[in-house]
C-alpha cells in the first residue's frame, strides 16, 4: 500500500470559513451594497486625495460598463463583478494592459479606503453598541469580534489549555477585524506556511511550522487590507509586504495600495495568494469540523468548489459541516456544493454569526457542539 498520500486523522481540528456575513456584524458592507456604502463614504469621509480619485474612477468605470449589461447579464451594483471584470481584461491577449492594470489598482484602493473607514466607525462605537458579551469571574466586556476571535483561535478562557486542538480560519474577507482583535488580545497567529513575515513590530505574526497546533492559522484567500505588493521578491519568493493595518500600509508601503484579489476563476494572476490557497487545501484535508459563517459561495467564486473538493478528497476526519447564514438563497447555494453523501453531517443554521457564537435560550449553545465552549480560567 502506498502511504505517501495517506491522510492524517485529527480529532479536534476546526476549520472556519468566513464570508462577508461575518464582517457584517461590524456594519461593514457586503458585496451587494458595497457601492452604495462607498458613495456615502466618499461624501462623508475624510479621505486622502488619491482615495477620493480612486472611488471616482471606480464609479465612472461602472457607468462605462452600463452598455455591456444590455448585452449580457451583469450585476454592476456588485463590487465583485466590477473587480472581476478588470481582472479578466488584464489577462486579455496574455499580457497586462496598462489601462486596466491601473484601474485594478484604483479599485483596490477604493475598496481599501471604504473598508478602513467603516472599520474605524465601528471601533468608535461604545462597546455596548458592539454586541458586547461579559466573560469571566470579573465580568470583562468583550465585543463580538474579541469574543469570536477568542473562540476561533482557541484562546478564550480555559480553551487556551487544550493542547489537542487545532484551529484554522479561511477568510474571503479583505478587512482586518480579526487581526485587530488578535493584536488587542495578544493572540499570536500565522498567515500560513510560506507566507512572508510582517514588516510591523505590532502584528503578532509568527511563521507557520508544519504540524504546529499552538497558534491559529488565518488564511486570507482574496488578499488583505494590510498586504501590499512590492517589486522585489523576498526570500520566500513572494512579492508582498505585510503591515499591521491599512493605516500603517498607507504610511510605509512603497505603492500605498492594498493587495486585494477579485473572486474570479483564475485567481491571483500575480501569485500573491497562491500559498494561501495551497495551505487552505492542506488544512481541509485534516478538518474534523467545518464551520461556514456568512459565506454565500457567489457565482464569481465557483473556484472554491474545487478547493473544497481538493481538500476533502483526502479527508478521513470530517464529522460535521455547519452552515451559518441568515440568507436562505446563500444557505441553499452552500449546501448544494456538498455531495448528497454528506447530508447526514451537514447542519444548516439560518442565523447571523452573532447568534451562532453567543447562542440563546431558543437556539441553544453551538460552541459546545463544535467543542469550543469557553469556560473562565
Amino acid at each position: 500500500m502506498n502511504t505517501s498520500f495517506a491522510p492524517e486523522f485529527h480529532t479536534d481540528h476546526n476549520v472556519y470559513i468566513l464570508g462577508a456575513g461575518y464582517s457584517a456584524e461590524a456594519r461593514l458592507p457586503v458585496m451587494s451594497n458595497f457601492l452604495s456604502v462607498m458613495q456615502k463614504v466618499r461624501v462623508a469621509g475624510s479621505l486622502a486625495k488619491d482615495e477620493k480619485e480612486a472611488i471616482d474612477q471606480l464609479l465612472q468605470f461602472r457607468l462605462e460598463l452600463a452598455g455591456a449589461s444590455n448585452r449580457i447579464n451583469l450585476d454592476l451594483d456588485n463590487i465583485e463583478t466590477l473587480f472581476s471584470l478588470t481582472a479578466s481584461q488584464i489577462m486579455e491577449g496574455g499580457h497586462i494592459l496598462d489601462k486596466t492594470d491601473r484601474l485594478r489598482s484604483k479599485i483596490q484602493l477604493a475598496i481599501g479606503a471604504t473598508l478602513n473607514y467603516c472599520q474605524n466607525e465601528y471601533y468608535e462605537l461604545p462597546i455596548s453598541s458592539r454586541e458586547d458579551r461579559t466573560f469571566g469571574p470579573d465580568g470583562v466586556a468583550l465585543d463580538f469580534f474579541d469574543f469570536s476571535a477568542g473562540i476561533m483561535s482557541g484562546t478564550l478562557g480555559a480553551l487556551k489549555g487544550n493542547q489537542n486542538q487545532e484551529n484554522t480560519i479561511i477568510s474571503f474577507n479583505y478587512d482586518t477585524l480579526l487581526e485587530d482583535s488578535f493584536s488587542k488580545n495578544q493572540i499570536y497567529f500565522s498567515y500560513g506556511y510560506g507566507m512572508p513575515r510582517s514588516k510591523s513590530q505590532d502584528l503578532l505574526l509568527v511563521p507557520d511550522v508544519p504540524g504546529q497546533r499552538n497558534c491559529v492559522t488565518l488564511l486570507k484567500l482574496h488578499g488583505s487590507l494590510n498586504w501590499s505588493e512590492t517589486p522585489i521578491k523576498g526570500a520566500d519568493g513572494l512579492a508582498v509586504n505585510i503591515y499591521k493595518d491599512y493605516k500603517e500600509l498607507r504610511t510605509k508601503s512603497p505603492d500605498r495600495i492594498p493587495t486585494l484579489m477579485p473572486p474570479w476563476w483564475k485567481k491571483d494572476p500575480t501569485g500573491f495568494t497562491t500559498s494561501s490557497w495551497a495551505n487552505a487545501a492542506k488544512k481541509l484535508q485534516t478538518a474534523t469540523r467545518i464551520i461556514i459563517i456568512g459565506y454565500s459561495l457567489p457565482v464569481t467564486d465557483q473556484y472554491v468548489k474545487y478547493l473544497l473538493g481538493a481538500g476533502l478528497s483526502k479527508n478521513i476526519s470530517l464529522s460535521s459541516v455547519w452552515v451559518v447564514n441568515n440568507n436562505a438563497h446563500a444557505m441553499k447555494s452552500v449546501k448544494s456544493t456538498f455531495s448528497p453523501s454528506f447530508a447526514n453531517i451537514i447542519f444548516p443554521r439560518p442565523m447571523r454569526a452573532r447568534e451562532f457564537f453567543y447562542g440563546s435560550e431558543t437556539s441553544g449553545n453551538y460552541l459546545e457542539a463544535i467543542n469550543r465552549k469557553p469556560e473562565p480560567n
